[in-house]
């Protein structure tokens, strides 16, 4: 038989689960037959507290419904199917998704000090992923619509512009007015792919049960599971006595709830310690920022790479490190890093580079990035 001929049926990775189910069903009845036995047997065994004496011949114990028998035969395939549906998101940083792939649902945290970049990071994964027709809702706490567009409409000028950035507005330019006909090509640009980008404009009174409504209300209203991405979490209320420490804890704790419910991707961003703007990043930096930690499935930092420089590792000369972080922040662009401090979903730990040019709200891969790298040159790029 000629082997070319044969026509074969495009495979289904869940297509080998069919019989299993078939076969499971019958087993139902079997099974709980079988648990209710059981426990009769055992009927001896006390409850404490219990008001259901264990030994009534219909009790079937509710624990036998969460069996992971149970599981594999009713939600296993649906809950993978989803998470398959879930999956597959393109952060559009080539570096990042070289490394990672894509993002998975899942609960992520980027924590960042003052002036590094981490809403204009955050915002341009969102727009690099509108640009793959993903949905995104986001939720700004402390800067408005207006200056997350400006923020989007600057990049768009710069980078159809790397010749000659002359010809790019900054996002307080374009919010002044100075609206040029590169500034109204990036509108035109901008437009076409932010039918799918909802930015929710909240305040500092803004609490987690207004943003789970927003949430369900988008998902009922459209049908579609978006990003969700909230910027930022420490801003967010909450109706909890406690310390500010007590507080983040419950939010993050309800923000991971919320990303189970819905099998999404959230991005939350956080603030880290201002006694460690001086100290590379690690969890230390998140230490009053409740249970990122552990509630978090992904957590990143993003930092100066000059934080790798040997003198940020002596307990000694904060003149010294104020002087070299104040001249990182001075270059342009300023050679940032993202750091990988927990990750669930593959390689515990992982580094990029990034030149970020703030007066653009831009970032792009550092093509000379090495974890190693020696911190003495400035960066031979040109935008």
């Amino acid at each position: 038989m000629n082997q070319e001929n044969i026509e074969t049926e495009p495979y289904d990775p869940f297509s080998v689960m069919n019989d299993f189910e078939k076969h499971s069903e019958k087993m139902d009845t079997t099974t709980s037959a079988a648990s209710i036995n059981t426990v009769q047997m055992n009927s001896n065994i006390q409850q404490p507290n219990s008001s259901i004496p264990i030994n009534q011949p219909n009790y079937v114990p509710g624990f036998y419904k969460s069996t992971v028998s149970n599981y594999l035969r009713k939600q296993f395939k649906g809950e993978l199917k989803s998470f398959k549906a879930g999956s597959g998101k393109k952060t559009g940083y080539s570096n990042l998704d070289a490394i990672i792939g894509s993002l998975y649902p899942g609960f992520y945290v980027l924590g960042a000090g003052s002036s590094i970049g981490k809403t204009t990071f955050v915002l341009q994964i969102a727009d690099q992923m509108l640009d793959s027709n993903e949905s995104v809702i986001y939720f700004t706490l402390e800067q408005s619509e207006l200056e997350l567009v400006s923020k989007s409409l600057s990049r768009i000028t710069a980078l159809d512009n790397m010749k000659n950035t002359s010809y790019a507005k900054t996002a307080i330019q374009i919010r002044k007015g100075d609206i040029t006909q590169e500034v109204v090509d990036a509108i035109k640009k901008y437009n076409t792919i932010t039918n799918l980008f909802t930015i929710i404009e909240g305040d500092f009174q803004t609490d987690m049960t207004a943003i789970e409504r927003t949430v369900e209300d988008y998902v009922k209203t459209t049908g579609t599971v978006p990003v969700i991405i909230v910027d930022y979490l420490q801003i967010i209320q909450e109706n909890t006595q406690g310390t500010d420490k007590t507080k983040v804890d419950s939010i993050t704790k309800r923000l991971k709830m919320l990303q189970r419910k819905y099998n999404a991707v959230v991005i939350a961003i956080s603030s880290i310690n201002r006694g460690n703007y001086m100290l590379p990043i690690d969890f230390e930096s998140f230490k009053e920022s409740g249970s990122i930690e552990y509630s978090a499935d992904v957590v990143w930092g993003l930092q100066l790479q000059i934080l790798n420089d040997p003198a940020f590792t002596s307990a000694k000369g904060i003149a010294q490190k104020r002087a070299l972080v104040a001249a990182a922040k001075a270059e342009s662009p300023r050679k940032v890093e993202l750091v990988c401090l927990k990750n669930r979903y593959g390689i515990a730990s992982y580094h990029c580079g990034f030149y970020y040019y703030p007066q653009f709200d831009l970032f792009r891969p550092d093509p000379n990035y090495k974890q190693s790298m020696v911190f003495n040159k400035a960066p031979q790029i040109i935008l």
